[in-house]
């Protein structure tokens, strides 16, 4: 079977089923849609498999951002000292809570090496590279599905308040200048022309004019799977419990509806996807950064798009119908209870920002976002069994992306040269069982 990329007539890899590979891929969100879907466009016969229905995680519940700027990790220089108050300050931009410390420290402790000079540099770089293609990569699947209403090109605002605010803004658009990010800073008379409703407070901000945003998460999410069925995909509402190699050469998926058989196998299945990253033979360092969202289903302030507080690193984003209050990260492993706290408090901070925000009816969300201490996802395959892949760990930015990586996964496994260095992604780059 041939089919067009980018201008060219292509083969993909020898197979086994009427001449196209067959792929597994582990995971509905986002992230393993995105993969279904590039597969897909490069031959492979492509089943997408699901505990839950599409899309129904952090799919659904994230801040709906594509962003264009976020180049710098999760652990900068100072983190260390940061530490005791994560531990202590319930209201912080990022927590631990103090039960949970104990087992996270070896995490943590990764994190804190990765912090230095040098590989803020490094990781920057990587993450700049994955999204230099990142929203082209989205855009040409949003509009394969006919998906392209869900998604408003209005940029992203910054906004900071303090005495320390132009420092902040200064080292914010060094970075982005840095790796050619289009940004504009702007006074107080400037923020208050684009958001009317701003508190005064906000002096200072800087806008992304090449961010966009989604109005529905989970309906985007449900329009891509829905184009990947129309053209020819399937999608099963199946657990995988366990998977080995099959007596062919390929991979045994074991589910809860039984055994499925494939060439390959993509694990994206965000932060559930240590078990299997253990079974194929990695062990990966990774956590739950768990984020909250508050909707607020009658929003009586207008936005033109997400604003987001440079300082607590929060931000409200128009949806349909509605404002939904999301950001900051919680440590507290994926099995905690939700602290709903860490929703509620979305409210008080967004009303110091928005003060004419109402915010009766808010509805309260919590999921899992897939952090690795070196805040890059992994991407690839796993070296001593090739025909496993990782496209997981994406954090804070799945939905910006997803189709990126993705993509990527689906010009290497097709014996391409893919488009993104993949090499600080590689999936061994901690350690192996």
């Amino acid at each position: 079977m041939q089919y067009l990329h980018a201008g060219r007539i292509m083969t993909p890899n020898p197979t086994r089923s009427n001449g196209r590979a067959r792929v597994l891929v582990v995971g509905a969100g986002i992230v393993g849609t995105c993969c279904a879907l590039w597969l897909q466009r490069h031959g492979f016969a492509v089943t997408l498999l699901d505990r839950n229905e599409p899309g129904s995680g952090c799919s659904a519940g994230n801040a709906g951002i594509l962003h264009s700027g976020s180049v710098l990790p999760l652990a900068t220089a100072g983190i260390l000292r940061r530490v005791p108050q994560m531990l202590l300050d319930p209201d912080g931009p990022l927590v631990i809570r103090w039960r949970y410390g104990l087992a996270l420290l070896p995490w943590l402790t990764r994190l804190v090496r990765h912090a230095t000079p040098a590989e803020v540099t490094r990781i920057s770089h990587a993450l700049s590279g994955l999204l230099s293609g990142a929203l082209d990569a989205t855009r040409a699947l949003i509009a394969d599905a006919g998906a392209m209403h869900l998604v408003r090109d209005q940029g992203e605002l910054y906004v900071f308040q303090g005495a320390s605010a132009q420092a902040q803004i200064a080292d914010k658009i060094a970075v982005y200048r840095e790796h050619g990010i289009k940004v504009t800073e702007l006074n107080a008379a400037e923020l208050r022309e684009r958001v009317p409703a701003l508190s005064s407070l906000y002096q200072h901000g800087c806008y992304l004019p090449d961010s966009a945003f989604t109005t529905d998460p989970r309906a985007l999410t449900a329009a891509l799977v829905g184009s990947f069925v129309a053209h020819g995909g399937t999608f099963e509402r199946r657990e995988v419990i366990v998977i080995n190699r099959d007596e062919h050469g390929g991979v045994l998926a074991v589910t809860s509806s039984g055994p499925l058989s494939g060439d390959h196998l993509v694990i994206a299945a965000g932060a559930f996807s240590k078990r299997l990253a253990k079974q194929a033979g990695i062990d990966v360092p990774l956590e739950a950064l768990r984020g909250y969202h508050l909707e607020l289903p009658a929003p009586n302030v207008q936005l033109c798009g997400p604003l987001i507080d440079g300082g607590m690193n929060f931000g409200a984003v128009p949806m349909a119908g509605s404002i939904r209050l999301a950001g900051t990260v919680e440590l507290a492993g994926i099995d905690a209870p939700p602290n709903w706290h860490r929703a509620d408090m979305l409210l008080p901070m967004a009303q110091k920002m928005l003060p004419g925000l109402d915010g009766s009816n808010g509805v309260r969300w919590m999921g899992h976002r897939p952090g690795l201490p070196d805040s890059l996802p992994m991407i690839g395959s796993v070296p001593h069994w090739p025909n496993v892949w990782f496209c997981f760990g994406h954090g804070p930015l799945g939905l910006t992306t997803a189709a990126a990586s993705g993509k990527a996964i689906a010009e290497a496994m097709a014996g391409l040269a893919p488009g993104l260095d993949l090499a600080p992604f590689r999936v061994d780059r901690f350690s192996s069982v």
